[in-house]
């Protein structure tokens, strides 16, 4: 074994276990979206440093962890879609691209896997939990139309309308989160030796 590949091999186990340590102790001791925002960062900076074979390992070692350590419920939810996202944002921060393009991707993508969890949510408890949040959206839709007249059409939404309500704030919380993750990842990879693309110009002068 050459020194790099031990040095590859150490650092995979040391950001897999860092990844798991962060996802353990939010579990336990919420506080905010402080560390949610750093779920996807030891796996792209694994991409950063030695590209996605060691990415990937990080990966599998962190879920592995969380499946011994939480159950594989959990290590599930840390997959979808933190996992998969860390990957992509390496790939992408690795080779350049802006943040309107890292971040579109990091949203679908945060998207299709809040999506998948609650599928797979809904399989372990046996009811559709989507229909569940139809009916919620539903009764609060209804709730507004008796406020005043301007609403009334809101009495009786279409279904429609109802799922793309869902699907909206599903991804514009997504996009606050993936704009945490840059904002995150502008500020520690960099100090890394692993900086990111520069934010947009009215980003920047927010972070300043």
């Amino acid at each position: 074994m050459t020194a790099k590949t031990t040095l590859i091999t150490v650092e995979t186990a040391f950001l897999a276990s860092a990844n798991a340590l962060i996802f353990l102790i939010n579990f336990y001791f919420p506080v905010g979206p402080f560390l949610r925002m750093l779920f996807p960062l030891p796996v792209a900076l694994a991409y950063l440093r030695w590209q996605g074979r060691a990415a990937i390992m990080t990966l599998v070692v962190a879920t592995l962890l969380l499946m011994v350590l939480m159950g594989p419920i959990r290590s599930f939810q840390y997959v979808f879609p933190h996992g998969i996202l860390g990957l992509l944002l390496g790939f992408l921060w690795r080779r350049g691209y802006a943040w309107w393009l890292s971040m579109g991707v990091g949203v679908v993508t945060a998207v299709a896997g809040t999506l998948v969890q609650l599928a797979f949510l809904s399989l372990m408890v046996g009811e559709n939990l989507w229909f569940y949040f139809v009916v919620q959206i539903s009764g609060f839709l209804n709730w507004l139309s008796q406020l005043s007249p301007w609403v009334e059409f809101l009495a009786a939404p279409d279904l429609w309308l109802i799922q793309g309500l869902i699907l909206g704030s599903i991804g514009i919380s997504n996009g606050l989160y993936l704009l945490l993750v840059h904002g995150a990842g502008y500020f520690l990879l960099e100090r890394l030796g692993h900086p990111i693309p520069d934010p947009p110009k009215w980003m920047r002068a927010l972070l300043a």
